[in-house]
């Protein structure tokens, strides 16, 4: 949870300095170069963060962790860049657990500030209108 946490604040914590951020170098990733910049919170988890020389936009994320005394990594490659109301945004999302091709998300389009009805937070609501189905 502490990555999906780091890699979803990312851009406020990098306002607010929450991290302490290492320029890791440069290299290459999907034909070009990215600047790799190693993001680490208070209590010591690290994002890297690889964002595209040409281009300035983040392709990837990557968090390592340890549990039980195994160390395994999650990342994320964002693709597909286009303007949505004025904002860029990816429509392609690849998650990968361990090396491993976990999820594609392909987005066809984006809500900004969609208005939410309330009775969608209410567990009642939602209990009587499955048991319609």
């Amino acid at each position: 949870m502490v990555y999906q946490y780091n890699e979803l604040s990312m851009p406020f914590a990098l306002l607010d300095d929450t991290f302490a951020v290492k320029d890791v170098g440069s290299e290459p990733f999907a034909g070009s170069a990215v600047r790799v910049l190693r993001c680490t919170d208070h209590a010591g988890n690290t994002l890297d963060v690889f964002v595209s020389e040409v281009t300035y936009r983040i392709v990837k994320t990557l968090g390592s962790f340890s549990v039980e005394g195994a160390t395994t990594s999650l990342s994320t490659e964002f693709g597909d860049f286009r303007f949505f109301e004025g904002v860029l945004v990816p429509f392609r999302i690849v998650n990968y657990a361990g090396g491993n091709r976990i999820s594609e998300t392909i987005i066809d389009d984006y809500l900004f500030n969609a208005r939410l009805n309330d009775a969608m937070f209410d567990p009642h609501a939602h209990n009587q209108n499955r048991s319609r189905d």
